[in-house]
């Protein structure tokens, strides 16, 4: 899959002093641009007014600063990134961006998250150690995002892989219920996050403004940042080398004190040796390995069991849910292995803090199956009008189908729906939602999409096309069969043996809605012939 894009608009604006002479800038980066049907109050509109805030403050100021910024407001992040990739790759400032803040939201208000960072430039963590007025970050969440385990993306990776920018990825995540959704307003944004990002925002584009880092790039440092807060008191720092370091010395000290506490043990009876000691060392540690393994399966279980009754995501807006369905089932699997084995241990001497596990046990299985049948009930249900609502887009859409002489096969119209959420169609056939007339689109791919022409041996054959259409469109290239794509007017490089069909273009146009000219060009070779 590639992008393709004409006529995206972004605004920017330049700030810099009389006085400068400095040909490096400190970009900060937010989009204006929306969810089709959300107002986007919280994704990304309360991010742009606090940039216009940071310009109209540092416009304004006596406080000089080195550096000049730029305010880059995209307008077209929530198709591919498209808005951020335009600046970075032809905008005649770019090459001079050597540093990057870069505000984006997952949810509506909240504390500001910095979860991203770099690449290879520590001095930017130093500064916001130094300046950030409520420091809120953590290394966890940035590896969690760099892994890919949340489905997700922001312009900080453009300009990162584009622009070889470094910088700051910071974003609001609270009451992600209205993310994308209609009820993203104004109104549900407490004016206490609008401030704290804005002291945040303020303070940093002040210091990195005036860093003698930032004409220095090529100098800085090239080791990662490993960072946190802790409980938003205070922030620290170090670099990957540095906790290396440690890591090995506190693992290494450990060890060290587990050997001493084991020969310790030993020393206090003749009766005991040092063999015996570790030998029961063993058994305890494997005991607590399994358990850790079972803390983690068993919630995995409970999960895939929902799952498979059709009832995951319980949890979604009754979150006290949690504790009976997954934390119970974690502590029983954390407990139960060295439970048992002191229960079924002759003669055992240990001391144990429960007066009664086999209770504490069954108590907490009790728990567990209560929550399961409050998680089966109606309050088990996922969603909620105008709060947590279920994610279903839908489009007005018209289709006509061409035969390879141009006559119309087929034409017809509805609504088109992609269900995001795991539930998918079952909470409407619950609820006895009409859903007379949908059907799978895969017959109709089958039939028109994929419906064999075939071309002579060993012959290429050149379709060249012209396509209009509304803002935003995919195409899809599907050789079939024997037939392969040798040429086209988009980057060959996706016709290496790499990348497989079928390739799909999203293309979207801004102000500019001339039709896009494309050819394709195919080549049949059957396996038998010469």
């Amino acid at each position: 899959m590639w992008n393709m894009y004409q006529g995206i608009q972004n605004v920017i604006v330049k700030l810099s002093t009389k006085e400068s002479q400095s040909e490096s800038y400190l970009l900060i980066n937010s989009h204006f641009d929306s969810k089709p049907g959300s107002p986007g109050s919280g994704d990304d509109g309360v991010m742009v007014v606090v940039m216009l805030e940071v310009l109209r403050q540092m416009a304004t100021s006596e406080t000089p600063f080195q550096h000049g910024i730029i305010f880059l407001f995209n307008g077209a992040e929530e198709n591919a990134l498209q808005g951020a990739h335009g600046f970075i790759t032809q905008h005649k400032w770019a090459p001079n961006c050597r540093a990057l803040i870069n505000l984006e939201s997952g949810g509506s208000g909240g504390r500001d998250l910095l979860f991203q960072s770099g690449p290879n430039t520590p001095w930017l963590m130093k500064y916001y150690r130094q300046h950030a007025k409520h420091p809120f970050a953590t290394t966890l969440a940035e590896e969690t995002w760099q892994a890919g385990i949340i489905p997700s993306d922001t312009d900080f990776r453009i300009f990162r892989d584009f622009g070889n920018v470094p910088g700051l990825d910071i974003a609001q995540a609270n009451n992600g219920y209205v993310y994308h959704t209609a009820f993203d307003t104004f109104k549900v944004i407490p004016g206490g996050s609008i401030q704290n990002t804005g002291n945040n925002i303020l303070a940093l584009a002040r210091a990195y403004a005036n860093a003698s880092e930032l004409s220095e790039t090529e100098k800085t440092d090239d080791s990662h940042a490993v960072f946190f807060d802790f409980l938003g008191l205070f922030f620290v720092y170090y670099t990957e080398s540095t906790g290396i370091v440690l890591n090995t010395v506190i693992g290494v000290l450990s060890l060290v004190l587990v050997g001493c506490s084991l020969w310790r043990m030993s020393c206090q009876s003749e009766k005991v040796s040092i063999g015996q000691v570790l030998i029961q060392f063993l058994i305890i540690l494997g005991l607590h390995v399994v358990g850790l393994l079972l803390s983690i399966c068993l919630p995995l279980l409970m999960a895939v069991l929902f799952d498979a009754g059709d009832r995951s995501l319980t949890y979604f807006t009754s979150n006290w849910l949690v504790f009976g369905l997954y934390v119970c089932p974690a502590i029983i699997g954390l407990v139960l292995p060295l439970t048992l084995y002191l229960t079924l241990l002759p003669n055992a001497q240990f001391i144990n803090v429960f007066r009664w596990p086999k209770l504490i046990l069954l108590g907490l299985g009790v728990v567990t199956f209560i929550f399961c049948m409050i998680a089966v009930s109606e309050v088990g249900f996922p969603y909620r009008p105008k709060t947590n609502v279920m994610r279903v887009h839908f489009m007005q859409t018209k289709r006509i189908f061409y035969d390879y002489d141009g006559t119309v096969t087929h034409s017809d119209s509805g609504y088109y729906f992609i269900y995001q959420d795991r539930r998918g169609l079952s909470p409407l056939k619950d609820f006895n939602v009409n859903l007379t007339g949908l059907t799978s689109m895969e017959p109709d791919c089958d039939k028109y999409l994929l419906e064999k022409s075939v071309l002579p041996d060993g012959k290429t054959t050149r379709f060249e096309f012209e396509l209009t259409g509304p803002p935003q469109m995919n195409v899809f290239i599907q050789p079939v069969g024997v037939a392969k794509v040798t040429d086209w007017s988009f980057d060959r490089k996706l016709l290496e043996d790499t990348y497989q069909p079928p390739y799909v273009a999203y293309i979207s146009y801004g102000i500019d809605e001339s039709p896009l000219k494309f050819f394709v060009q195919l080549m049949v070779r059957f396996p038998f012939s010469k």
